[in-house]
């Protein structure tokens, strides 16, 4: 037997301190510290975020997204300023310059048509003595000897109607529809040169299309520029979106104007724009400041922008609609144009010569809804029509370029005036 009387009963159990039989131990000095340094660092990292942030607002690199709300979209009031350009960016000014045309080569002495073409396909039935070549890459540029070059007969195609679908509705082959189209853009181009120039017109809106060929992922665009009162299109340009395409754009508008001509354009704000339109159309003036010249640019305001367009007959308000609208005419009326359509074209040639001949049918042939003009008194059809109650224009004859309406026919045949030697 074993005698636990001398065993008390605490000494059976074991003995376990809890945390709250007696006080907290205090922190040493050195974990205090510690826990001061951090927060220490972690408000000077909130506070240089913070600042960081404001540095990058106040310079403009940081942009935020906005929320539209319904009364409509948050508009920013900082814009960056842009800096206008000289003719001397243009390469087309720079081209065209006195400077550049010093030293310009002999030209070679140009050969008879009838000694450079083949002997094959059909003899020249049309005398071209008094015509010559437009186009002043071409080796038979102003050139009026009928012996040196020979006049294209043109053809007709259809309006805005795929060449492949052509090919099924007509029965030609898809390469004398394309040969046809090239023919008939040129023709149209040249027409367009003599018809359209020295135009004053007061008001131009101006804007792009996207658009790519059928086995290139390039990206092109087109360059238009539309009058709101005739509606006429004066310039067209195929090419890329960059600042030598919109200096050559602007170049070929400053062209077809009258010299002294100055209008009113508005475009969707593109920075391109604004540099061609400075370095052509800029009015510079010289100014003394702090003994030196300065180059000032005149731009106008918004109370003078309102009062042009009041005085045109317009709105007033700053808008892109009519050349917006043109868009969607030119998508219905090139095939290769409208949007996820199988019918693009191959080449940018085929796609400019389109575009070419398109416009010669909206100027001469297509009348224009907008620019009709109602009839004093309506005149009667005969039969079970209504009466006609107005008069179809074209954007031709709102621009006092024709007295009717043309057909196809006409466009295609019309006679180009000679250039005098």
């Amino acid at each position: 037997m074993v005698d636990n009387s001398d065993f008390p009963p605490s000494r059976l159990t074991s003995h376990c301190d809890s945390p709250y039989d007696k006080e907290t131990v205090p922190a040493t000095p050195f974990q205090a510290a510690r826990i001061r340094m951090s927060v220490h660092m972690f408000l000077f990292l909130f506070v240089f975020f913070l600042l960081s942030l404001a540095l990058l607002w106040h310079l403009g690199w940081l942009h935020l997204p906005t929320s539209p709300s319904r009364g409509g979209a948050i508009h920013s009031t900082v814009h960056r300023l842009l800096k206008p350009r000289t003719p001397d960016d243009c390469p087309a000014c720079r081209l065209a310059s006195p400077a550049s045309s010093a030293g310009e080569p002999v030209p070679v002495p140009v050969r008879p048509w009838c000694e450079v073409k083949s002997r094959r396909g059909a003899p020249k039935r049309v005398n071209t003595e008094g015509f010559a070549c437009p186009n002043p890459q071409c080796r038979y540029f102003s050139s009026t000897d009928p012996r040196a070059h020979a006049l294209i007969v043109l053809a007709a195609l259809a309006e805005g109607l795929d060449p492949s679908a052509a090919e099924r509705v007509f029965g030609f082959r898809q390469a004398t529809l394309t040969r046809w189209l090239m023919r008939a853009g040129k023709h149209a181009q040249v027409l367009h040169e003599r018809s359209f120039c020295q135009l004053r017109l007061p008001h131009l809106q101006l804007d792009e299309l996207r658009t790519r060929l059928r086995c290139s992922t390039r990206v092109l665009w087109i360059w238009l520029a539309i009058d709101p009162l005739t509606k006429i299109l004066p310039v067209l340009s195929l090419g890329p979106r960059t600042q030598n395409a919109a200096h050559t754009f602007i170049h070929s508008l400053r062209g077809v104007l009258a010299p002294g001509c100055l209008p009113l354009f508005t475009s969707d704000g593109l920075n391109l724009y604004f540099y061609a339109l400075t370095a052509h159309f800029g009015t510079w003036r010289q100014e003394k400041r702090r003994g030196r010249n300065t180059p000032v640019m005149r731009l106008g305001t918004e109370d003078a922008l309102k009062a042009v367009l009041q005085g045109l007959g317009l709105s007033g308000r700053l808008n892109t609609a009519f050349i917006e609208r043109v868009n969607l005419t030119v998508r219905h009326g090139v095939a290769a144009l409208a949007r996820r359509t199988w019918a693009t074209a191959q080449q940018s040639s085929h796609l400019l010569a389109h575009l070419e001949w398109w416009r010669a049918y909206y100027h001469f042939v297509r009348p224009h809804a907008s620019l009709r003009v109602a009839l004093v008194q309506p005149r009667e059809r005969g039969g079970n029509r209504l009466a006609q109650r107005y008069r179809q224009r074209t954007p031709a004859m709102a621009a006092s370029m024709a007295k009717r309406r043309w057909t196809a026919r006409e466009v295609l045949s019309c006679p180009l005036v000679p250039i005098s030697a």
